[in-house]
């Protein structure tokens, strides 16, 4: 993190959640580094994941994913993930299962997580089949 960045996390974590939210949505159009540097009420969470995952999926790293997760509940990602997915080009929805399933499973702390990221992550697997089955 360099001098600026760090600056930066300092400042939106002295703002409210909505604030900071407006502020950080207002300054990136694409994910910000600071995002996952504070802890956000869940109608800021909503917010952000509405404003950033709407047109950014797939990301091409975990790191988008993750930025997400620090501060996100795994049900509450996943919701929005179903949201977006159908937006996504068919022929990129491998790339999003490549960076999404281990960020997923890293993640996953309790029981209930597991099991609405197996049922993601088939639901996943099962469009890409068909994507693949609908090509030939």
């Amino acid at each position: 993190m360099d001098i600026n960045q760090r600056d930066e996390c300092v400042y939106i974590r002295s703002l409210s959640s909505l604030d900071a939210a407006e502020w950080v949505m207002r300054k990136y159009r694409t994910l910000p580094y600071c995002l996952s540097h504070r802890s956000w009420k869940k109608a800021e969470q909503i917010r952000l994941a509405q404003f950033y995952l709407k047109n950014s999926l797939p990301f091409v790293s975990e790191d988008g994913y993750e930025a997400f997760l620090h501060f996100m509940s795994i049900p509450l990602f996943i919701k929005f993930l179903r949201e977006f997915v159908p937006n996504i080009e068919p022929t990129r929805l491998g790339l999003l299962l490549y960076y999404v399933e281990p960020t997923l499973n890293k993640f996953s702390k309790t029981e209930k997580d597991e099991y609405v990221v197996s049922e993601f992550i088939q639901d996943l697997k099962n469009m890409i089949s068909e994507n693949t089955d609908s090509q030939v």
